[in-house]
């Protein structure tokens, strides 16, 4: 939890109010260890027990973002690598391209991050409004 919040600040530059975590990971460890590093940061974790799971996933995240109406919110998508791994190129756009109506219908805004060396980004590109290449930086 504290390593997303972290990437989170990270990509966006700014501190968010709340914080919720969609993971394939065990709840009590991801929780303890946001107690531990962000005490005074609300956050909410979820876990799933297949990463390949993308419905359960988008499901959760629209759960969430439903409980956080009028907020100005983030969806931060990390560890695309893995689920291409998994699935392939052609099962993560589709799940990408259903995630970005759920987060547009919510009024939220999605950040995605992939290695470019793990993955090819360019499948992607087409999904986003801004395509951001932070290996520079």
């Amino acid at each position: 939890m504290l390593e997303a919040a972290m990437r989170y600040r990270r990509a966006v530059r700014t501190e968010p109010r709340q914080f919720a975590v969609v993971a394939q990971a065990e709840a009590t460890r991801s929780t303890s260890a946001a107690a531990d590093g962000c005490p005074s940061l609300p956050f909410t974790t979820t876990t799933i027990d297949d990463a390949a799971d993308f419905s359960t996933l988008v499901g959760h995240v629209d759960a969430t973002l439903a409980g956080w109406v009028g907020a100005e919110t983030a969806v931060v998508l990390d560890g695309v690598e893995t689920a291409v791994d998994q699935a392939g190129d052609e099962t993560v756009f589709r799940f990408l391209h259903v995630l970005t109506q759920v987060v547009t219908t919510r009024d939220a805004r999605l950040s995605v991050t992939m290695d470019p060396s793990a993955v090819d980004a360019t499948v992607f590109e087409p999904l986003f409004d801004v395509v951001v290449d932070r290996r520079d930086e």
